[in-house]
């Protein structure tokens, strides 16, 4: 229940907040990539359905040919171990 409380409260915070701004998205002229490329860890997470019993939860960023960027996600079912 504390969860979904939560939820609802994240949620209408984000609403209010698009709903305030401008049609607008702000963009930035330059992102380095190489910055972001790499593995990440989730340390922090909102539940998702095709995430239940995953545990050591990581993305892996790595730049394509084509200078798209590939994401590998993946995580350990039941236990970190």
């Amino acid at each position: 229940m504390k969860l979904l409380s939560m939820f609802a409260i994240v949620t209408l915070f984000l609403v209010i907040a698009c709903s305030k701004s401008s049609n607008e998205i702000p963009v930035v002229p330059k992102v380095d990539l190489n910055r972001y490329l790499g593995k990440w860890y989730e340390i922090a997470t909102i539940p998702m359905r095709f995430q239940l019993g995953c545990k050591c939860v990581t993305a892996e960023y790595s730049l394509k040919e084509n200078s798209r960027v590939k994401v590998v996600n993946s995580c350990r079912k039941g236990s970190p171990d």
